[in-house]
């Protein structure tokens, strides 16, 4: 799995996995430098390629067969990611993991909301509401809707 340093250093993902199976063996990887070159939008980028080249190195030598991709800013480098290891290993997006998990509690608790309509979006966001939208737009490949700044943090 690849993360922050505070997501690889909280231990998180491996006690998970570790108490669904305790016989799977837990590579950790952190890759700070995948949020800013996400952030700057350097998703094809040869920088890119070559840190990504240089963090998963090390997970190659352990023939990984599936990596979980544990920060929200991964997926926008998946590209990269995959390029630097064997095609065989299954890349796993936990963002995605974690929204259809939360759609299947919805449907048991029948608490989706049935309409059509298109939701209005608001954003209230301690630093820059410019910098927010251009990058939560690279991410989520949608306008953000109104972003407002927020102060006391």
């Amino acid at each position: 799995m690849i993360g922050t340093i505070a997501t690889i250093n909280s231990g998180a993902y491996t006690n998970a996995i570790r108490q669904l199976d305790p016989e799977i063996l837990v590579v950790a990887q952190a890759c700070p430098l995948f949020v800013p070159l996400a952030e700057e939008g350097w998703i094809d980028h040869k920088v890119t390629s070559l840190v990504a080249k240089e963090y998963l190195f090390p997970l190659t030598l352990e023939k990984i067969d599936t990596l979980i991709l544990g920060c929200t800013h991964y997926p926008v480098l998946r590209g990269a990611i995959a390029a630097a290891l064997d095609p065989r290993v299954v890349l796993i997006d936990s963002g995605e993991a974690v929204a259809a998990d939360v759609e299947r509690v919805l449907g048991e608790k029948n608490l989706r909301n049935p309409s059509k309509q298109k939701p209005n979006l608001e954003f209230y966001v301690s630093d820059l509401p410019a910098r927010f939208t251009e990058v939560g737009e690279r991410f989520l490949g949608r306008k953000m809707g109104r972003v407002h700044r927020v102060s006391g943090f």
